[in-house]
């Protein structure tokens, strides 16, 4: 899906939630605006996020996925994947 207008097309809350989570399992992080802004045109534009969710960190929190605070930068945290999910964990989760 290419960003911007589209006939026929509309970025619902679970098409945007979608577009989140492809990023995560592509990129093993949650998307910044800055990283979103530059990633191409498979996903919504950061306004169009921000209009249905309110907030970015709204947006990656409703797809699941823990939003970086202000000035964490992604070589700080931890990340490992859960053996029998393979889910993602933070330093936080693993113990």
């Amino acid at each position: 899906m290419k960003t911007g207008p589209r006939h026929g097309f509309r970025w619902t809350r679970e098409n945007i939630v979608y577009a989140f989570q492809l990023w995560h399992r592509r990129h093993l992080y949650a998307p910044t605006v800055f990283d979103w802004e530059r990633a191409g045109d498979d996903h919504p534009c950061r306004q169009t996020v921000l209009r249905v969710f309110g907030s970015w960190s709204a947006g990656v929190r409703a797809a699941g996925l823990r939003p970086r605070g202000r000035g964490e930068t992604l070589r700080y945290r931890q990340r490992r994947r859960c053996r029998e999910s393979g889910r993602l964990l933070w330093a936080e989760e693993v113990g």
